[in-house]
């Protein structure tokens, strides 16, 4: 998203609350203009704030923005046996509020398996719990 305005030539502006803080500077003409990167499926609380040649910080003007993000898919998932848990990596941040066992459907050759589920470092993985050992048929005798 683009952020634009006005404040005294020169002076540095700092925009904040996207995924990550963005400085510019004003043109000999007071405007500035800059690219925000925001977080997707979240609220984006953007402020923006001006220092002048003299340190002089202006008051923040702030804003709020609902970022939607793109198709929401499991890019990756890794089974921990030893842990009874599977590590799933998303598309793109998960909105805890919305976070459900049911979204994932976890199936093994014995059949659906049920767990918990809940958010795991940066909001674009999970780990999906079981409570109890993971169950998988016997291999048939047959089997080499």
């Amino acid at each position: 998203m683009t952020i634009s305005g006005t404040s005294e030539p020169g002076a540095g502006i700092t925009i904040s609350g996207g995924l990550s803080v963005v400085r510019t500077q004003c043109d000999s003409q007071g405007g500035f203009s800059s690219e925000v990167l925001l977080k997707e499926n979240r609220l984006n609380r953007l402020c923006v704030y001006a220092r002048d040649g003299s340190g002089n910080e202006s008051m923040p003007a702030c804003t709020a923005v609902y970022q939607q993000g793109g198709e929401f898919v499991v890019t990756d998932a890794q089974l921990d046996s030893s842990e009874n848990k599977i590590l799933v990596q998303f598309s793109r941040a998960i909105a805890v509020g919305t976070l459900n066992p049911n979204n994932i459907v976890v199936t093994t050759p014995a059949g659906v398996q049920t767990g918990t589920l809940t958010t795991a470092d940066n909001d674009m993985q999970a780990i999906f719990h079981r409570p109890v050992e993971w169950t998988f048929p016997r291999k048939p005798s047959c089997w080499k």
